[in-house]
């Protein structure tokens, strides 16, 4: 069958990969290896075509059999507020251990995290047809300390231009540089006005 169908849905909250490949197998062995990683890096991989192989084949609803196919994520427009969820948890089969963390550091932008190159439709038409710039800076931070069963969860915050660390009542003025580490898990961007 050659009827190449394309679907529409909304994505309400990205969940980016840590690593350059979806191959899960390497999400396994890399959890051992310290790695360089951007948040490039991941928007990158999350956006890559996929194919569904034999474990996961794609129904045809013209032929009615089941076919080998690709599946990617595309961007046509984003909203005012970015959040990005960095996927820190590997499913495990084990009851005890739960979910595997990968603690792996992802270096993000404070500033000026430029998302036009992935909007679809810039990229098409060589312009932007409804005048929004995709440029985004920072204004929160999610972190998590411990593992899935059990951890710990602290917050950034940006206000008046000075970053705050919120832990449980615990409340102190901290430096730009000490916001990239490897417990950030959500990050909160505002699209620059």
């Amino acid at each position: 069958c050659l009827k190449i169908p394309s679907t529409s849905l909304p994505l309400s909250k990205p969940l980016l990969p840590l690593y350059p490949s979806i191959n899960e197998t390497l999400l396994t062995s890399s959890l051992h290896f310290k790695q360089s990683h951007t948040l490039t890096t991941c928007i990158e991989s999350f956006l890559q075509k996929e194919i569904l192989d034999e474990n996961n084949m794609w129904y045809c609803p013209s032929c009615k059999e089941h076919r080998q196919a690709f599946k990617q994520i595309q961007l046509m427009k984003l909203p005012r507020y970015l959040i990005i969820q960095l996927k820190r948890f590997k499913n495990e089969t084990s009851f005890y251990y739960g979910n595997s963390k990968n603690s792996e550091e992802v270096d993000f932008p404070l500033h000026n995290l430029n998302m036009n190159k992935y909007i679809q439709h810039c990229n098409n038409n060589n312009n932007n047809t409804s005048n929004t710039s995709y440029v985004y800076d920072l204004f929160a931070i999610s972190q998590h300390y411990g593992i899935s069963f059990g951890g710990h969860y602290t917050a950034f915050i940006k206000r008046n231009n000075t970053w705050y660390d919120f832990d449980d009542e615990t409340v102190r003025q901290v430096h730009s540089g000490s916001l990239v580490s490897s417990n950030a898990y959500l990050l909160f961007y505002k699209l620059k006005e």
